[in-house]
């Protein structure tokens, strides 16, 4: 079940609005130059060094079914830590904050089968927003042999 009240940061994937909740978020900064890493997987597009750390930079357009897109100057990265992992979210832009309370936001498996990375979806304001839970990306980052979903495969 989800807090009480949560704090998120709201953002847009190519026209698609998330959330992701703010207590994962460490800092927000434009897009920057990106290292590929030849032969990964969609969703990580390289890495970025970030305070003489390499860091892994992921993309959501894989996730959401849709087909990738080179970063622009315009993009965010929004900058996380997971399971005391840290990663790199691309984005297209960060709308703000919104204090979510918990009666605004369904769980997942209250909206239908489980689906990887979907924590929930909110009734925010100005629409719906889907609730991301980013610790499926851990297992493309640490080398799981799981590949991470699509949601364009769910049935």
């Amino acid at each position: 079940m989800l807090n009480s009240a949560t704090s998120y940061v709201v953002f847009s994937v190519r026209g698609h609005r998330l959330a992701l909740p703010l207590a994962n978020v460490k800092r927000i900064t434009r897009a920057a130059a990106v290292l590929p890493l030849p032969g990964a997987p969609a969703p990580l597009r390289g890495v970025v060094n970030l305070q003489g750390r390499l860091v892994p930079v992921v993309s959501l357009q894989h996730w959401l079914g849709l087909p990738a897109q080179e970063i622009q100057v315009s993009d965010q990265f929004i900058i996380v830590q997971i399971a005391e992992r840290t990663l790199v979210v691309v984005v297209d832009a960060v709308a703000g904050l919104w204090d979510g309370p918990a009666e605004a936001v369904s769980p997942g498996a209250q909206i239908g089968p489980p689906l990887a990375g979907v924590r929930g979806v909110a009734q925010h304001p100005e629409g719906l927003l889907l609730v991301t839970d980013l610790a499926p990306l851990l297992a493309l980052v640490d080398s799981s042999p799981a590949p991470i979903p699509s949601l364009a495969a769910a049935p």
